[in-house]
């Protein structure tokens, strides 16, 4: 089995590399990916980076408005959000309401014309 000498102790190579060398190019591989990450973490942060006094990045509260849908729903008033909830059930009511009545209507026109 070979050895790794890192820091002054002798660490065995995993069974996956065969030589210390290929070893050493993984783990420099591995090295540059991370950087690789750092840097687009930082550049991340810095793209969301919060204004004074701001809860929210100013970003990510754009990207919130654009994604989420333009209702009442999501009002901070209770009223407003009250009276959308009432007007899509109305709303789904009417519909479903018209469905109903117009299949009661051909069922019930179908009766009479076949004379029952």
């Amino acid at each position: 089995m070979a050895f790794l000498e890192l820091k002054g102790k002798k660490m065995p190579i995993p069974p996956q590399f065969r030589t210390q060398t290929e070893l050493v190019n993984y783990l420099e591989i591995l090295e540059q990916r991370i950087e690789t990450l750092e840097t687009e973490n930082k550049e991340y942060k810095e793209a969301f980076s919060m204004p004074s006094g701001a809860d929210v990045p100013v970003q990510a509260q754009k990207w919130l408005e654009k994604l989420l849908p333009q209702t009442n729903l999501l009002n901070h008033s209770f009223i407003s959000r009250a009276f959308t909830v009432w007007g899509y059930y109305f709303a789904a009511q009417l519909i479903i309401s018209a469905g109903a009545l117009a299949v009661y209507l051909i069922v019930r026109v179908v009766l009479l014309v076949s004379g029952r």
